[in-house]
């Protein structure tokens, strides 16, 4: 009697001890320390694909000549046709082709290159085709952004505004994940030719998540967080009270008292 009493004991105390470990489904990082470190992925820079809409401003010291290349200014009928991207809403399109239409110097080829790189060209052309001096252009992206779905604080689109946008970023800007989401998230990526890409991150991890491959998101990325066993336990009756410590420690308990009830 004494024997089965020592295993039962054991066994709710490996079951207290069980619960204390639910704590590692739930922080981040766990393997970093003070002062550890990880190899992160290469950061990617937000590049122009056809689809992408673009605000583009001309500044120079001469406000009046300036304004006749900003499309606020420009005519109705500038910034569409002959196959270059269309004005849209003071915002250019790229098209097909990744080339964008500028007032006055025509087909600007913007794809593969980032905002930095599309104003330095843009500013090259302005001087070599001597139409200002000392220009300064300025490129903005619009309607740009990130889904995030499911076991989040606040699902939400996140704007996509500037060149490097990372995963911690947009889930702290959604509020971090409940609770009771799945730490291993997916992240669904559109590539070209009509495909989807799945990728896994796992929160926990800290080398998983700093190198991998979406940890530096795009645009048109789509983040799932999917509900963990017990929230998805949820849907089905009962199911939660079977894993739950509290329940065992009950049937424990119980079973504890019938054998010392009927060993007197």
């Amino acid at each position: 009697m004494k024997r089965k009493i020592q295993i039962i004991a054991v066994a709710l105390t490996a079951l207290l001890l069980s619960s204390c470990n639910a704590s590692k489904d739930v922080v981040y990082v766990q393997e970093l320390g003070n002062c550890q470190y990880v190899k992160m992925a290469e950061p990617t820079m937000l590049t122009m694909r056809p689809g992408d809409r673009l605000s583009v401003m001309v500044y120079c010291d001469n406000a009046v000549i300036a304004s006749a290349f900003n499309l606020s200014s420009a005519t109705a009928g500038m910034g569409s046709g002959g196959g270059g991207g269309t004005k849209e809403g003071e915002c250019y399109t790229v098209d097909t082709e990744g080339n964008i239409k500028l007032p006055t110097l025509g087909k600007v080829q913007v794809k593969g290159k980032t905002r930095e790189e599309i104003s330095k060209l843009i500013e090259d052309m302005l001087v070599e085709q001597k139409l200002l001096r000392n220009p300064v252009v300025t490129v903005e992206v619009k309607d740009m952004f990130i889904t995030v779905m499911g076991e989040v604080s606040e699902p939400q689109r996140v704007p996509f505004t500037k060149d490097k946008v990372t995963l911690t970023e947009v889930i702290s800007e959604c509020g971090d994940l409940d609770l009771n989401g799945d730490r291993v998230i997916k992240v669904m990526r559109p590539e070209e030719d009509n495909k989807m890409v799945c990728y896994t991150v796992d929160l926990r991890s800290a080398r998983n998540l700093y190198s991998s491959p979406v940890y530096y998101l795009r645009p048109g990325d789509v983040i799932y967080v999917q509900p963990n066993q017990y929230k998805a336990n949820q849907t089905r009756v009962n199911a939660n009270n079977l894993r739950t410590p509290s329940f065992w420690i009950s049937i424990g308990t119980l079973i504890t008292t019938v054998l010392v009830l009927v060993n007197k």
